[in-house]
């Protein structure tokens, strides 16, 4: 078994991954394993949420009442996607609209912060909720060797058809791929996001888009 330092919360342990970590101070957590009789001191790799089902990826929507509410929020938890997953039939609840933040955001280490991974693996026929999948990737988020195969830009106002978020800081973003496709010609279309600030790092990225265009992507 695993628990929380003083032995208060005790953690689901999955073929040697610990389980169900809260995302607030992710990475200064620690952690005591046991075994059996023993306590070891061990180097493992602790995850907020092993993604298995499209439903898991309903755990990324910010859900906050206000615009300042969600500069104040923070996920810096560590996600891996485990297979491929198929969200055909799953809509995902929209995330809290931040209006007028852009590049004016005052804090940039709101949003996801944390990782969100795979090994290869797709997320196909996923149905974007309003703002992206994760609408703000903050200062030293990490999305990595992940596919989105017909990623659906469907809602029909002139905003928010971005794949993984609606502004983009001090991100990196590598060996990723997403097809998407919408049937609506708004002004933004658009692949990855609708801001993209100069200090992310995007590499290794391939995008293709079909469907309606009224202005660039």
């Amino acid at each position: 078994k695993a628990t929380s330092e003083d032995g208060e919360i005790e953690y689901e342990v999955d073929n040697g991954k610990v389980l169900g970590l809260p995302s607030k101070n992710f990475e200064k957590q620690r952690v005591v394993v046991y075994n059996k009789k023993v306590a070891y001191v061990v180097t493992f790799q602790a995850y907020a949420k092993i993604i298995r089902t499209a439903e898991d990826l309903s755990c990324l929507i910010i859900k906050k009442e206000s615009a300042e509410a969600v500069t104040q929020y923070t996920n810096d938890g560590y996600y891996i996607l485990a297979n491929d997953i198929d969200c055909t039939g799953v809509k995902y609840e929209a995330h809290t609209r931040v209006l007028g933040l852009g590049a004016n955001l005052s804090n940039q280490n709101c949003g996801f912060v944390g990782t969100f991974e795979s090994q290869g693996q797709r997320i196909t026929n996923f149905e974007v909720p309003k703002g992206g999948m994760f609408l703000i990737l903050g200062n030293n988020a990490v999305v990595r060797n992940v596919g989105f195969k017909n990623a659906i830009l469907n809602t029909t106002t002139d905003n928010d058809k971005f794949t993984l978020a609606t502004y983009i800081y001090g991100a990196s973003i590598s060996n990723v791929y997403i097809d998407c496709s919408s049937v609506f010609a708004t002004v933004n279309n658009a692949l990855i996001a609708g801001f993209v600030a100069s200090g992310c790092n995007i590499s290794n990225c391939f995008f293709t888009y079909t469907g309606e265009v009224k202005s660039n992507l």
